[in-house]
């Protein structure tokens, strides 16, 4: 009965992300620059997050946590990429937003290393918090 279960919850949760990478795939992904950054940088920013944010997903499925599966995929359908900015050309940060007047936004740090870019810290804001550090965020770990 326990494996019946577990192979429903598995089914289910990757018929969420099938649905998530339907959503993802068919937005438009106009971003705002600021900073000095080439577009294929930013190219290469986006789809360093887009893959943090696939496996932030994959790691709640695995481990069965899911709020917290249904805290990144609330972030994956409701938030879009909506500002790519860098002061220093090693450093960036990416602002995910939701569409909707909530106030939630994800913010997500990236270093340049000798093979691209790597995610180094993610933070949570909504309209009443402020930002939690390190990927402490409400319902996340």
């Amino acid at each position: 009965m326990a494996s019946r279960r577990r192979s429903i919850s598995c089914l289910v949760a990757a018929a969420l992300v099938l649905l998530a990478v339907t959503v993802l795939l068919s937005r438009s992904n106009s971003v705002a620059t600021v900073g000095r950054l080439q577009p294929g940088e930013v190219r290469d920013i986006q789809r360093t997050v887009s893959h943090e944010r696939g496996r932030r997903m994959a790691r709640g499925i695995r481990s069965f946590e899911f709020n917290l599966v249904r805290s990144h995929l609330q972030e994956m359908i409701m938030g879009r990429k909506a500002s790519v900015s860098s002061e220093n050309p090693d450093e960036a940060r990416v602002e995910v937003r939701e569409k909707s007047e909530t106030g939630r936004r994800w913010d997500y740090q990236l270093e340049r290393q000798t093979n691209g870019w790597k995610v180094i810290g993610f933070g949570y804001r909504s309209a009443l918090a402020k930002t939690v550090p390190n990927g402490a965020a409400p319902n996340s770990r």
